[in-house]
């Protein structure tokens, strides 16, 4: 009698045991922060053959304590503009897919195109992606056309970003390419070589010269995405952009690594930037430094919060010059800095999100950019200032999947 009571009892704590745990999953995964979506879809997928339409489109208003002459903020892609309203980003997109081909067409405009393409013809401009793509195996395929960068963890569709805003490195490291992409992908393994026309070049030189890049990933959906991606190229010595035939061309080394772990209601991300270039003499190696983190915290099924530091770090101003407003007077020289150590600024982030349904974002964010070396390179009307902040309100609208 006594044994059976005890396997009563142990029957019955077995499956409130297991009742309570599956009461634990199941509002875990109520309030998991999505896993933000990647810049491409992978290729293949399991879809049906047929033709998907996708589209975001994000409305902005801002304040911010600086005032520049021409309204233009140099350093940020959103919001390029300030103190105003305005529309941030629009993108529509249509993909086909069969069972060995994918071709996709996505055309884009707004702030950030503006900034981003802004040495790009003007046509390509509207140009996000235009690219086709062969599947020889289950795990080999081969993408060629133009396509989003695989740097970084942020797209222009900044809905699925951690933050309303884009980090430093997000904005200065290449956001397209033009070129082949040879692809593989075995389980949670995906590995990409690049062929492209450059550093974020859309139409080429006369004096340009291709790149090679690569790209490692190590990605369990949901919980964990380790990604290290290469540039290796023939870039200008001396930006901004001149597609003249006589510009020196040096070489540039590029690394971009990232970590994002996912934990039921929390987020993690951490990305760093590493740069090396051969200087005007092609005696020593120039370098920059960038890198990003954040933390967010799904509060419920409709509201979220993030928080983000991110530094820069380019003391020749390889990357950052042909950010500098007009009034920035370079010395005279072998390509003296525009101000003194060059570009050395930390950024702070608070963002809180809205989503009231599937394809709504309400986003409310705060962020200060701040000189690091004490130089002041913000503009406001005709001085410089060695903060500039601003509060950011946005609302994004997204269908298809």
């Amino acid at each position: 009698m006594k044994l059976i009571r005890l396997i009563s009892i142990l029957t019955i704590l077995f499956f409130e045991v297991n009742l309570l745990q599956a009461q634990e999953q199941e509002e875990v995964e109520k309030t998991a922060v999505d896993e933000p979506a990647a810049k491409e879809n992978r290729f293949p997928s399991k879809n049906l053959p047929g033709i998907q339409y996708t589209g975001y489109f994000d409305i902005f208003g801002t304040y911010q304590t600086t005032r520049p002459t021409n309204g233009e903020n140099p350093f940020s892609s959103y919001p390029f503009r300030g103190n105003e309203f305005g529309i941030s980003y629009a993108y529509a997109q249509a993909k086909y897919e069969g069972s060995k081909i994918v071709g996709t067409v996505a055309l884009n405009m707004g702030n950030i195109v503006d900034l981003m393409y802004e040495e790009q013809p003007t046509m390509l401009k509207f140009v996000r992606e235009m690219s086709v793509g062969y599947k020889f195996t289950e795990k080999v395929w081969i993408d060629a056309g133009i396509f989003p960068s695989v740097y970084g963890t942020e797209s222009f569709i900044t809905k699925n970003n951690f933050h309303a805003t884009r980090s430093i490195t997000g904005d200065f490291s290449p956001d397209f390419e033009e070129g082949f992409r040879l692809n593989y992908h075995k389980d949670y393994w995906q590995a990409k070589l690049l062929f492209t026309n450059g550093w974020q070049v859309l139409q080429p030189s006369a004096n340009s010269r291709k790149s090679v890049g690569s790209m490692i990933e190590y990605h369990i959906p949901g919980k964990l995405k380790i990604n290290w991606s290469t540039f290796n190229g023939l870039t200008q010595q001396h930006p901004p952009v001149d597609l003249g035939p006589t510009v020196p061309l040096t070489f540039r080394q590029f690394d971009n690594v990232f970590i994002q772990y996912f934990a039921g209601r929390w987020s993690f991300q951490t990305v760093l930037d590493l740069g090396w270039q051969k200087n005007a003499a092609n005696t020593q190696w120039d370098r920059w430094v960038g890198n990003a983190n954040s933390i967010r915290y799904k509060i419920s099924d409709q509201f979220s919060t993030a928080i983000r530091w991110d530094s820069y770090w380019d003391p020749t101003e390889k990357v950052m010059f042909p950010s500098m407003p007009d009034n920035y007077i370079r010395t005279t020289g072998d390509w003296g800095n525009t101000v003194p150590g060059g570009f050395q600024v930390d950024s702070y982030t608070l963002t809180l999100d809205y989503a009231p349904v599937q394809n709504i974002l309400f986003r409310f964010e705060t962020r200060t950019y701040q000189s690091r070396n004490g130089v002041a390179i913000f503009p406001d009307g005709d001085t410089k200032r060695t903060t500039n902040s601003f509060a950011l309100l946005s609302m994004g609208f997204s269908f298809g999947k």
